[in-house]
């Protein structure tokens, strides 16, 4: 009896598929998506790929995924809800910012990103503000704040405003 377990077998007979399209090129298209973060809307409407809100939805996914869950992106996501419940030092929250903003800026729409996180001692979440300067020079930079627990992002804390000072 072979020691292989099913998710080596299945990784072993992917690595012997041939690539059968090619990797995408500039301009990329990112299709079109719902509006939904971890649910979709009552009205299933649309969402501009390019838009603030889309890169947002895109980011919080990324920042809900963990890392090496998606079989042909295995360098794509930073799980963020592993730091709720739990005790977190202050550089601890520093190096996940700069983990946070190193993985948004693998999105190309994303320029520069700064993150901002705190743990309330009083709850059990992580408060997050992403400062976002994206990669369309027609978009102004842009601030989104939401709350993550260790069972999704609170949706009803999203928000998206002008950065214009």
């Amino acid at each position: 009896m072979s020691n292989l377990t099913y998710a080596n077998a299945v990784t072993r007979q992917l690595a012997t598929l041939a690539r059968v399209s090619d990797f995408a090129t500039e301009p990329l298209d990112y299709g079109v998506d719902v509006h939904c973060l971890m649910d979709c809307r009552d009205d299933f409407s649309e969402v501009d790929e390019h838009s603030p809100e889309a890169i947002v939805e895109a980011l919080v996914r990324r920042f809900v995924t963990p890392r090496g869950a998606l079989v042909d992106a295995p360098n794509y996501g930073l799980d963020i809800r592993a730091y709720c419940n739990r005790g977190v030092t202050l550089t601890e929250l520093r190096m996940l910012s700069s983990q946070m903003s190193a993985e948004a800026r693998k999105d190309d729409r994303v320029d520069k990103m700064s993150v901002v996180i705190s743990s309330p001692l009083s709850t059990q979440q992580l408060s997050v503000k992403l400062v976002i300067t994206p990669a369309n020079p027609e978009l102004a930079t842009f601030t989104a704040t939401f709350a993550v627990t260790s069972a999704g992002v609170l949706l009803d804390t999203l928000n998206i405003t002008s950065a214009a000072a």
